[in-house]
């Protein structure tokens, strides 16, 4: 009975979380066109500030500590949602939203991380993802209805009650998740992968992500007479979750564990990126970047955060991780990006250019995936 409350709660906090999450996500990618493409990389550098600040200070606190205060954070930002129409308030609220998604999701999985032992992580990792998407669908379904009924200030209000219902959900899994005391930490040995890594790992998917976003904005700003931007964003994102939910319920019938096979990624980053270069459309790029993120939240992100778990100490410093080299891959993405486009490079150029850097990615997977098959 315990193990099944522990699977509930933690599941139910996480389906809360990521509902808020997504409800998030297409007000900060309609607030990036706001305030102007060009601007990107310098909010993405004041994102990783305020990110690396926040992540110092909730170092020293406990994993569920940390994730209350970041989840507290967020309604703060309701100020600025009057004034969505200015660039400058567009472009606070864009860094303020990057810094409390990344913040929120870094320390939700610290504390998970720190009450369940590692027998269960692997199998709980999966799950609590993959059952996770249906709050992604749920969000995504609630962008869209409330922006086509023009009612898009809703979405701020949602986004806190998603929010402060993980919370929640969050203390009370609590006192049901094991003990992780007096647990014996697996023993690597140095050949099969080490942290240094995992942080080029980390960085690298980063960089390429953020490559691959701001080749969708590029493109969908080409079509944004025709749609407005959030409901382009809010229906890429429902498919994305559904995708999510499908490979996920595949993977658990079958006993499949995603997580070891993240070395597939960059393999199917490369073949995405061939079609952006042969057929840049605004339906081929969201097809490219549905497939790119589908893989990333069952095969990527299972893979993250069960080797927090499994490599000792690692677990306390990932908020700082997520903070100093995820949003540095951003920065480097961004700005790598922006230097194409300003010597003129058009898309296949774009595409052409990111390809080495996907091939170091698949190198470092591969070391880490590894210690996933420990």
């Amino acid at each position: 009975m315990s193990k099944l409350s522990q699977t509930f709660w933690n599941t139910l906090s996480f389906i809360l979380l990521m509902a808020a999450i997504q409800v998030m996500r297409p007000i900060k990618d309609n607030m990036a066109i706001i305030a102007g493409l060009d601007s990107l990389p310098h909010l993405i550098t004041f994102s990783f500030i305020t990110i690396f600040v926040g992540s110092l200070l909730l170092m020293f606190t406990k994993g569920h500590w940390g994730f209350l205060w970041s989840a507290v954070g967020v309604p703060l930002i309701l100020v600025f949602g009057n004034f969505l129409d200015e660039p400058l308030a567009a472009s606070i609220t864009y860094i303020l939203f990057s810094a409390a998604s990344l913040l929120i999701l870094s320390q939700y999985w610290r504390s998970v991380s720190e009450s369940i032992n590692q027998s269960s992580a692997k199998s709980l990792y999966s799950q609590i993802i993959t059952f996770g998407v249906l709050g992604s669908i749920s969000g995504s379904i609630l962008v869209i209805l409330v922006t086509e009924t023009g009612s898009s200030q809703l979405l701020y209000p949602l986004t806190c009650i998603f929010l402060m219902s993980s919370v929640v959900a969050v203390g009370i899994g609590r006192s049901f998740n094991f003990s992780v005391r007096n647990e014996r930490n697996l023993k690597l040995n140095k050949s099969e992968g080490s942290n240094f890594k995992f942080v080029g790992f980390i960085l690298l998917y980063s960089l390429v992500a953020t490559f691959l976003y701001y080749q969708q904005l590029e493109i969908v700003q080409a079509y944004q007479g025709k749609w407005t931007p959030q409901t382009i964003f809010a229906t890429r994102d429902l498919v994305i979750s559904l995708l999510t939910l499908a490979l996920g319920q595949y993977f658990l019938k079958n006993g499949i564990r995603a997580e070891k096979h993240i070395g597939l990624m960059p393999i199917l980053s490369v073949w995405l990126f061939i079609v952006v270069l042969l057929v840049p459309t605004l339906f081929s790029m969201l097809f490219v970047v549905v497939i790119f993120r589908a893989g990333n939240f069952s095969v990527t992100k299972p893979g993250r955060e069960t080797y927090y778990r499994l490599r000792p100490g690692m677990n306390k410093y990932k908020g700082l991780v997520d903070a100093t080299i995820y949003r540095s891959g951003d920065i480097i993405g961004a700005w790598f990006f922006l230097s194409l486009k300003f010597i003129g490079a058009n898309h296949v150029i774009k595409s052409l250019a990111i390809l080495p850097i996907v091939i170091l990615w698949y190198y470092f997977s591969k070391k880490v995936s590894l210690v996933l098959n420990c």
